[in-house]
């Protein structure tokens, strides 16, 4: 037997799997902008503008590092308990659970601002000039430590999103300023107002900028690491960009193509833009039919990767995907390894049985021990392979002795009964010779007639033949024949109730019945004439 989930547990689990994460195989793409500096001049206290972001459905960015270029000089302004404000910005996010249900696209906006909380005085403290603290994202604080010197360089580095806060979804975007002179922070009491803060370098010329974003988690064995960089002119430098995509030609992937997101899907330096062999496989973006493939992937020769066109792996393409050499047919159950393609719980449907779950209790129909009835616990007292609400001996294996277990399972293995499931449970039949009619869906007793119109007609369901045991022997005499038809031409046309209208006994058709004897309960017995019971 399976370990039975508690329904509260399969619930939390659906939504966690719910939750919009990247691919384990995406690559990590981030894109830097230095947009801007306030003042270029050699030596001035400028602003530098610059935005990072994560495009949607990317991996959340862990940390970040910038390295700026020698001779730019960053300064702590911090004086006894005051935070002076070094920094403004713009965060926008997809926030998902707890804050909000799911992640569903939809960017959230949250200004931010940069304030220096002075120099890290715990004991392991690395050197370091000054800390900054990134506020106004409430679900969790930033801290940005300012290491280096103007004469090797500076690095300004710091986690972002991390385990403790609320569920991360691309895309995410920062836009951020890096003030050149402090402003006042209001929840102080101290004017801090007018502290310089970035100093430009003192010569003229075209310096450049380097940020190294790494992917959540930080210490996962898998994360991924990109660089990025763009630069800035000092002092009437100009800075080359051909393709005026905001991106340095030094630092641009693409220089003569605009691709301001520096997209690199193989990571091999050239951008999407101009590469023409985006994925890297081998196979020219003209003729690859999957053109993104997870790096490190064999593919076929369309340039697709087994996952792209079979991705339960099970050598069953995906409904609409081909392969000359990795699947065939069309996969009846696309994510749920079923080679055999088995469709025998509910043959009347394409889905197959390792996915389908009509009464939607979370087991599919190859699991689910009641698979037309709902039963989330599976609960199975006589261990046969037939839950106990649809098993009409629910404590005994073998209801009708006849060694044939009623369920799918011998529950005491090796012994007089055989594994199941018995053709007809409820009905001695050791020889497991169906009777000579069709059987019914949810008829245990195997007359022909299923649960549902037997409980209407008040015949017994669980038994096979006797008196009024079974629906198509009106009179009782363990065989239908002409008799029981012209019994039913007696009340043919008239409703069932009290006399003088029809007994509910007659009224045997359709399923579920219609409450009238007509034509389809004479030719509902007329399917069984000449038939014996026993």
């Amino acid at each position: 037997m399976r370990s039975i989930l508690p329904a509260v547990l399969l619930l939390f689990l659906t939504l966690l799997t719910g939750t919009a994460k990247a691919h384990a195989f995406a690559p990590f793409q981030p894109s830097f902008d230095l947009l801007s500096i306030s003042n270029p001049s050699p030596g001035a206290h400028a602003d530098v503008v610059h935005r990072y972001a994560a495009p949607q459905g990317d991996h959340v960015i862990g940390s970040v590092k910038y390295t700026l270029p020698i001779g730019w000089d960053v300064i702590e302004v911090q004086s006894g308990t005051d935070e002076p404000v070094v920094g403004t910005g713009t965060l926008r996010i997809d926030v998902g659970p707890p804050v909000y249900p799911s992640c569903d696209g939809v960017q959230e906006v949250y200004p931010l601002t940069i304030v220096d909380t002075g120099p890290d005085t715990s004991p392991d403290a690395l050197p370091n000039e000054t800390e900054w603290a990134v506020q106004g994202y409430p679900f969790e604080q930033f801290i940005y430590v300012v290491k280096g010197s103007v004469s090797t360089g500076q690095f300004i580095e710091g986690l972002t999103f991390g385990p403790q806060g609320a569920t991360v979804c691309s895309p995410v975007s920062f836009d951020l300023t890096f003030q050149g002179v402090s402003t006042d922070n209001p929840s102080t009491p101290e004017n801090e107002n007018g502290r310089n803060v970035l100093t430009n370098p003192g010569t003229q010329g075209a310096y450049t900028w380097q940020i190294q974003f790494k992917s959540a988690p930080v210490g996962d064995p898998q994360v991924q690491i990109v660089n990025r960089c763009d630069q800035a002119g000092i002092g009437g430098s100009a800075v080359t960009d051909t393709d005026a995509d905001g991106i340095a030609n030094s630092c641009d992937n693409c220089p003569t193509i605009p691709n301001n997101d520096q997209r690199d899907f193989d990571s091999d330096g050239l951008g999407d833009a101009c590469d023409g062999d985006v994925d890297g496989d081998g196979i020219l973006n003209a003729s690859d039919r999957c053109a993104s493939t997870p790096l490190g992937q064999s593919v076929d020769v369309n340039g697709c990767s087994q996952m792209q066109v079979d991705q339960d792996l099970d050598g069953v393409c995906d409904p609409g995907k081909s392969s000359p050499t990795l699947c065939t047919g069309s996969d009846n159950c696309p994510t749920a390894s079923n080679s055999s393609q088995a469709n025998i719980v509910h043959p009347a449907t394409t889905a197959g049985d390792a996915c389908e779950d009509p009464d939607a209790d979370t087991w599919v129909d190859r699991d689910d021990n009641c698979p037309d009835i709902y039963n989330p616990f599976q609960q199975d007292g006589d261990f046969d392979g037939s839950g106990n609400e649809c098993d009409p001996c629910p404590t005994n294996p073998d209801c009708d002795a006849d060694n044939i277990s009623d369920g799918r399972a011998d529950p005491d293995g090796a012994g007089p009964i055989v594994a199941g499931p018995d053709n007809c449970p409820t009905w001695y039949n050791p020889a497991q010779n169906l009777p000579p009619w069709l059987i019914a869906a949810n008829d245990p007793d195997c007359d022909g007639f299923s649960t549902t119109v037997e409980n209407s007609a008040g015949t017994a369901p669980l038994i096979h033949c006797g008196t009024n045991a079974w629906p198509a022997d009106i009179n009782n005499d363990s065989f239908s024949d002409i008799s029981d038809i012209t019994a039913l031409g007696g009340f043919f046309g008239k409703p069932v109730g009290p006399p003088p209208n029809a007994p509910a006994r007659y009224n045997i058709a359709p399923d579920p019945v219609d409450g009238f004897v007509d034509i389809s309960d004479i030719v509902r017995v007329s399917l069984f004439f000449g038939k014996r019971c026993s």
